[in-house]
């Protein structure tokens, strides 16, 4: 009894993590945010895997497409919308009509973003954000409910992302219209005084009842 006690107790505060309900973002709201700026280089077409850090937390990097750009520093056209260039010291897209890239943390985030452009006339631009069990928490289709236009500027572009307040996103993915991404911007909401000792506690607890159960 005691130990269904116990699994109930810690399936509750996930469960209650996970009902967050998201909110989509046009500007950079974030805090206690960090960047990963695609600086770090060598400059690929890739679909990954590609590993890097934002802060204390890794990411990894996957495509669709193998030709991919990631830390990129050539021009990328975005038709209406103009140019990336060098100038931006690296960024990340997905060179394609249709396919999805994927940023998958090493721990849930309450929040994640970045500036992003896209080419209008080839399909659309979607954001999309994972649980830990890769369940769709939302999504947000950038071309038609938060267009970006730039009028064929070189390197600009718009912040969008998501904030659900609760450390829950794993796994962000962009797909289509040739989006591209740069200043991966991602936030953590510190857990409550206790409750890492309090999920310790419980832990230790469980393995001393399957010890006096064996």
């Amino acid at each position: 009894m005691f130990r269904y006690t116990l699994v109930a107790t810690v399936s509750a505060i996930a469960l209650s993590a996970v009902s967050a309900t998201g909110a989509t973002l046009t500007s950079n709201t974030l805090t206690n945010a960090s960047v990963y700026d695609f600086s770090e280089g060598p400059s690929v077409l890739t679909g990954g895997p590609e590993v890097r850090s934002i802060g204390d937390i890794s990411f990894t990097f996957t495509s669709e497409n193998n030709r991919s750009v990631f830390d990129y520093t050539n021009g990328y056209g975005l038709g209406l919308n103009g140019r990336w260039t060098s100038g931006r010291d690296g960024y990340a897209g997905t060179n394609s009509r249709t396919a999805a890239m994927s940023f998958t943390f090493s721990e849930g985030v309450s929040g994640v973003g970045g500036l992003f452009n896209y080419a209008p006339t080839y399909g659309q631009a979607i954001l999309r954000i994972f649980d830990g069990s890769d369940a769709l928490i939302e999504e947000f289709n950038l071309t038609s409910a938060a267009p970006i236009a730039t009028s064929r500027a070189s390197n600009v572009g718009g912040f969008r992302g998501f904030d659900l307040g609760e450390n829950v996103i794993h796994r962000f993915e962009v797909s289509g219209a040739y989006a591209v991404i740069d200043d991966l911007t991602i936030s953590q909401v510190p857990l409550p005084a206790g409750l890492p000792m309090l999920l310790v506690g419980l832990g230790g607890f469980a393995m001393m009842r399957r010890r006096q159960a064996a």
